[in-house]
């Protein structure tokens, strides 16, 4: 009854080892399938900001050239005016090369953003596979030393079995000797 319920702990100890192998392997999944998603966001959301900042320096860009329209206009008219004309140009035209830089800054900053957050997933999933790799290992080794002490338990048992049958064919050959 001692062997049986030996038997029966070992057993629930792996069976519980397994499920916390498939739990670990079902977390690496669901972390995988949230890393994928946020890679997604990011994309999407990088891909919005370059769409915005496009739209914006277009139209800055459209500012600029309808204020050099303007200026030139002005300036067939006057000649002071066209000097004012062509100081707000040259404004127009630094501010909206100072907001494209940024934008295009802020772009460049946003995409690093997203690389670095995707290695940073990978590296994520690389160690949680490592991890599910190693338990793996420990519960192969585990069976393996649960084999051998079975099997030296089995000859232990064998030794003492042979032991109890050399003690009563010993007694018995004393008491055969006494009764002659």
């Amino acid at each position: 009854r001692a062997k049986g319920d030996a038997a029966a702990v070992s057993t629930a100890l792996l069976h519980d080892r397994e499920a916390a192998l498939r739990a670990a392997t079902s977390a690496m999944r669901a972390s995988r399938d949230r890393q994928d998603a946020t890679k997604d966001a990011a994309l999407r959301t990088t891909l919005a900001a370059l769409a915005a900042d496009g739209r914006a320096a277009l139209e800055a860009r459209d500012a600029a050239e309808d204020a050099r329209a303007r200026a030139e206009h002005e300036k067939t008219r006057a000649e002071e005016k066209a000097a004012r004309a062509e100081d707000m140009l040259r404004t127009v035209e630094r501010d909206a090369d100072v907001r494209i830089s940024e934008m295009e800054r802020a772009c460049e900053d946003r995409v690093r953003s997203a690389r670095d957050a995707q290695r940073a997933q990978h590296a994520a999933g690389a160690a949680a596979a490592r991890e599910v790799l190693e338990l793996r290992r420990l519960l192969d080794e585990e069976r393996l030393i649960r084999r051998d002490e079975a099997a030296w338990r089995a000859a232990g048992e064998e030794r003492l079995r042979q032991r109890r049958l050399v003690a009563v064919a010993t007694a018995m050959r004393r008491a055969h000797g006494r009764w002659r």
